[in-house]
């Protein structure tokens, strides 16, 4: 993809279609707006594609809108978010007979993400927050112990006609706050229990 400067209008990757998707069926509150989840008049992406536009060309700030855009979509995405928080989270979670595993909670699922978009001394920010869901398991409990836990934090071979009982259920507000127009931007996570 291009960066937010950029002036070329390449076409987007599969990647980028594949998160488009994602956000488009996700429900996002944008700068205080509930979107509609699926709708391409009310829905996500047109209220942020616009509001990119807006802000880029209102204030006259030498970003390409379709950049800025897409940039975020990419940080909207739950998979991606959740990914980093969880190898970040891993490290802490040291423990020997613990591991630390991602979780599909249907309820946090359905946690709209929250982007806000703003222009503050000549310059473009967002701040993106969405919500992940984490567990610990015990090692015991594991087939093959922490290889039964894929890269990306997910329970890949849980013993044969049973399930693997999570020990303990989180929660990780996950917030990344972007200058799009430097290119600074940093995340953090805020641990729910």
């Amino acid at each position: 993809p291009s960066s937010p400067t950029s002036s070329s209008t390449a076409s987007p990757t599969s990647k980028s279609r594949l998160r488009k998707k994602k956000a488009m069926g996700e429900a996002a509150v944008i700068n205080g707006v509930m979107t509609v989840p699926g709708s391409n008049y009310y829905g996500t992406l047109r209220l942020l594609q616009d509001l990119c536009v807006q802000l880029c060309q209102m204030n006259d700030l030498p970003l390409n809108p379709q950049a800025v855009y897409e940039s975020i979509v990419c940080r909207m995405n739950r998979s991606v978010a959740s990914v980093d928080a969880y190898s970040k989270m891993k490290r802490i979670v040291k423990a020997s007979n613990l591991s630390l595993v991602r979780t599909q909670d249907e309820a946090t699922n359905n946690i709209p993400c929250e982007v806000e978009i703003f222009e503050a001394n000549n310059e473009l920010h967002a701040n993106v927050t969405t919500t992940a869901s984490f567990g610990l398991v015990r090692n015991a409990d594991l087939l093959y112990g922490k290889g039964d836990i894929n890269n990306h934090g997910f329970l890949v071979s849980p013993l044969k006609g049973e399930t693997v009982e999570i020990w303990a259920k989180f929660d990780a507000i996950i917030t990344e706050k972007m200058n799009i127009s430097t290119g600074d931007h940093i995340r953090f996570s805020s641990v729910v229990v």
